[in-house]
């Protein structure tokens, strides 16, 4: 019985690629200011809650987010403004993707399911 790789492999693949690149990039300031509004007002309740909650986890990074909740809007919306700053890590991204090769050629499952998409790509021109 031969393996027959799946799209969930494939899925898993791209999966590490995005998280392994979004590695090599380190955030050094992120300010929002924004305004929210709901038509109802617990959903503007909780949208700020979950803002909050979410702050607490860049507690040691420079981040400043500012909401201003609107509980007595007509309309849902939400606009405001954004600045932000990113380093890239050569080094990081050469050493993820190293990482990333490493683990598409090696495990059996990827390894099998890379070589058939590319035999059959190759094969049928």
């Amino acid at each position: 019985m031969r393996y027959k790789g799946t799209a969930a492999d494939v899925a898993i693949l791209l999966w590490r690629l995005m998280m392994r690149t979004l590695a090599s990039f380190s955030f050094k300031k992120l300010d929002i200011n924004a305004n929210i509004g709901m038509e109802k007002p617990e959903s503007v309740g909780f949208a700020y809650g979950v803002a909050e909650a979410v702050k607490g986890f860049f507690r040691n990074k420079k981040v400043a987010v500012k909401l201003k909740p609107d509980y007595k809007s007509t309309e849902n919306y939400l606009y405001g403004e954004m600045d932000f700053k990113v380093r890239f890590h050569i080094y990081k991204f050469i050493k993820n993707m190293m990482m990333f090769g490493y683990e598409a050629l090696w495990r059996k499952n990827l390894r099998n399911t890379l070589w058939s998409l590319i035999k059959n790509s190759l094969t049928k021109k």
